[in-house]
């Protein structure tokens, strides 16, 4: 009975060390080890111009933001259109190297599901500040395609607003 009782005790212990490196997360699976994938810039977004998306490089932080806001407008804007050129030359910057401070045109295109459409005058700013201007763009088009569209006198109409 006695080395049934400590063989008892031996298991025992073992299974506690097992269950506390467990929920500690020590044993088998790591913290460290999992992976978030990085996020991926929704579909709804149309990039052109003479400047391509990847040379935006843009961070996660960004694209979750650029994500986020057309999630929230949803059910006003199906496509966004953005078109960004140099503001100036880059023959010393190459298009694939776009920096921070970088000067850039650009313009943003809201459209509907009804067809209706939002576009402003090319805007001025830095690569710095482009995400951030491209988000209040957006957001006051997203405005004025939603004040237009609850209008019932302008259902089925083709509207084109344009900000300058």
């Amino acid at each position: 009975m006695d080395k049934n009782k400590s063989n008892n005790i031996l298991y025992f212990t073992i299974a506690v060390i097992v269950f506390a490196l467990i929920g500690t997360g020590l044993l088998l699976v790591s913290k460290r080890s999992v992976s978030v994938p990085d996020p991926v810039l929704s579909g709804k977004y149309k990039f052109s111009g003479a400047i391509s998306v990847s040379s935006l490089d843009f961070n996660n932080s960004e694209i979750n933001k650029l994500n986020r806001c057309v999630f929230e407008n949803r059910n006003t804007v199906d496509t966004v259109s953005v078109i960004i050129n140099p503001d100036g030359d880059l023959k010393n910057n190459s298009a694939n190297a776009i920096k921070q401070e970088t000067k850039l045109r650009y313009m943003v295109i809201l459209e509907s599901k009804d067809g209706m459409k939002f576009s402003q005058e090319a805007k001025k700013c830095s690569r710095k500040k482009l995400v951030g201007e491209i988000l209040f763009s957006f957001n006051d088009g997203a405005g004025a395609l939603k004040t237009y569209l609850d209008d019932p006198d302008l259902k089925d109409k083709i509207i084109h607003i344009i900000d300058i």
